[in-house]
């Protein structure tokens, strides 16, 4: 899973996703392997968008599961808690389809290598997304234009 995906599309019923939808950004993500703080192997993750015209980057360590090469927990402190993900499906070249989890709730991400799949892709995801319970009308595109890929060093959050 590792390298640069764009983000296609989220199935979700996030109350946030359902009001503001229409505001969503074109999103890249850049994974790869590296060292925890603590020196631990982690999968680093920046996540590229742009909040008010100006590019940031997010970056993430998630911790590697025990039991499994395909699941990841990104620690959290506050009622939160922490959040699982799980690549559910890829074929490395073109598409990855990532289950992400918190507290019972479950969210679904479509990324390409591309800023497209094909439409079977599409149908793949929508069927994935009926099977959580999540409804078509839960499913939203994101944009195919105005990627960013860097931000400046005022501009990162760690």
């Amino acid at each position: 899973f590792l390298g640069k995906w764009y983000l296609l599309s989220v199935a979700s019923q996030c109350n946030y996703l359902k009001t503001n939808n229409h505001r969503v950004e074109a999103t890249i993500l850049k994974a790869s392997m590296s060292k925890d703080r603590r020196g631990q192997e982690a999968m680093a993750v920046s996540t590229f968008r742009k909040l008010d015209g100006i590019c940031w980057e997010i970056k993430h360590s998630y911790q590697p599961s025990k039991s499994s090469n395909s699941r990841f927990t990104l620690k959290a402190k506050g009622y939160q808690g922490s959040l699982d993900m799980v690549v559910g499906e890829t074929d490395y070249q073109n598409y990855a389809i990532l289950y992400y989890q918190r507290r019972n709730k479950i969210t679904i991400k479509l990324y390409g290598r591309k800023t497209t799949v094909s439409e079977e892709i599409y149908r793949k995801l929508d069927d994935l997304a009926g099977k959580q319970g999540i409804d078509v009308e839960n499913i939203y595109p994101f944009p195919a234009y105005g990627f960013c890929e860097s931000a400046d060093e005022f501009h990162i959050l760690d």
